[in-house]
């Protein structure tokens, strides 16, 4: 009884004599032709009918009511509008209000340099820009002035300088004291021990706002 060549035997080496008396494989043709698929370049080629029917199975896959979905480019995330925080709502203080603000007298219980950090920290903030924040510094002015711009020079000045009363005068440093003790307030945060510190030291000052620009 002849053996059947089967594709670990075309896989392997074998003798030429051994392949050329083994009896060609038949195959369908759509036409209803046999073909040999040792002869004429047809070694381990699939059929039509074969071919049909990986089509059908890819496009059973890509059939969204199967679940399962098969794509050449890799999906796209879409971005997610609340992945970043609304810098505007993150600035906006306007409904706070502190005693004092209107005439510029708002008592100030804190240093240039603590000043300082709560900036540069402020400015590390996702989205948070050094332009958006003079401009929300500017309407923490007195009511005269306030909404006027405060310019990057004054700005970059009260930065640069170091000490606990450096840049005491700078409008910068008022604004900004003012800016951060709304955002404390709208945000229901505690004082800190240094801020209770700082009104246990200049709390029955007559004049706390000047007493303080000098510390």
């Amino acid at each position: 009884m002849t053996r059947s060549l089967t594709l670990q035997d075309i896989l392997n080496p074998l003798d030429t004599n051994q392949v050329i008396n083994q009896p060609p494989i038949s195959g369908s043709t759509r036409d209803g032709d046999t073909c040999n698929p040792l002869e004429n370049g047809h070694q381990n080629t699939p059929s039509h009918d074969e071919n049909d029917a990986v089509i059908t199975k890819v496009t059973k896959l890509n059939n969204p009511a199967h679940g399962i979905s098969v794509s050449a480019h890799p999906a796209v995330r879409p971005r997610n509008a609340n992945s970043k925080p609304n810098v505007s709502k993150l600035l906006d203080v306007s409904g706070i209000h502190l005693e004092g603000e209107e005439f510029g007298t708002v008592p100030i219980y804190d240093t240039c340099d603590s000043v300082r950090r709560k900036i540069r920290a402020f400015l590390r903030r996702d989205g948070v820009t050094q332009a958006a924040l003079l401009r929300a510094l500017a309407d923490c002015r007195p009511l005269e002035d306030r909404g006027k711009p405060i310019s990057a020079t004054s700005y970059q000045k009260f930065m640069r300088q170091t000490g606990a009363s450096s840049g005491a005068g700078s409008i910068v440093f008022y604004a900004g004291y003012v800016f951060f003790e709304k955002i404390r307030l709208r945000d229901k945060k505690p004082k800190t021990k240094f801020r209770e510190e700082m009104e246990s030291v200049w709390g029955n000052s007559e004049d706390p706002v000047t007493a303080l620009r000098i510390v």
